[in-house]
């Protein structure tokens, strides 16, 4: 009796690791989610923020090379900061949503996650004067149904220089970027200088490319 529960534990277990799998990659068949823009530019996006003391960096940064991005942020920040939220916005940037917490939105119930994201909605309008277009939930993991979404299109990567991890660096070398690729950075608040370090390193690497560095479309492209 006890081996076959074991047996079951591991294969719910190992179930639900492929069903994660499925869900978290960018490239899952699960929807149809937008990882690449059409144009021979590059669109840069930032999660996780906003925060005070690396937003104002970036946007320094940004300014600085001439580009424009996408600010994906998190309802708990933008209640802490939200003259952030309206710097990004006035610097000539987007602000879309990336969830109330840093939850995985496959676990969420569809009414609770509906419920968020159309709060974010109002808030981040009501900062900036334009409605989000876009939600890139929390590490890729989108919700099994669309109907919470709304109007919004689901986003998400197919660049990622590795500044979510603790331990990068800004002296590591970055990964070759495409002519249409959507790039994953981050601009919320690290315990460790390293993986921020490697975010405006990246921006700078991104604009020696000489691509045009551009905020997303406001719709599928």
């Amino acid at each position: 009796m006890i081996e076959l529960a074991v047996a079951g534990v591991a294969t719910m277990a190992a179930l639900s690791g492929a069903a994660s799998a499925l869900i978290l990659h960018p490239g899952s068949p699960l929807g149809a989610p937008l990882r690449r823009i059409s144009c021979g530019a590059v669109a840069l996006t930032f999660d996780d923020g906003p925060d005070p003391e690396w937003t104002p960096r970036v946007l320094d940064r940004l300014d600085r090379v001439g580009a424009k991005a996408s600010f994906f942020v998190l309802g708990t920040q933008l209640k802490q900061f939200p003259e952030l939220v309206r710097a990004c916005a006035a610097r000539g940037h987007k602000v879309e949503i990336h969830g109330m917490g840093h939850r995985v939105a496959t676990l969420q119930w569809p009414s609770a996650l509906g419920a968020e994201l159309a709060s974010m909605i109002g808030e981040i309008e009501a900062l900036t004067g334009r409605p989000p277009r876009w939600y890139r939930p929390p590490f890729g993991a989108r919700p099994l149904s669309s109907r919470p979404l709304g109007k919004l299109g689901l986003v998400t990567w197919s660049w990622s220089c590795g500044d979510w991890a603790n331990g990068a660096s800004d002296d590591q070398p970055m990964p070759g970027v495409s002519a249409g690729d959507i790039v994953l950075l981050h601009d919320g608040p690290t315990p460790e200088r390293g993986p921020r370090a490697r975010t405006l390193a990246a921006l700078t690497s991104l604009a020696a490319t000489g691509r045009a560095l551009v905020s997303l479309p406001d719709g599928m492209v």
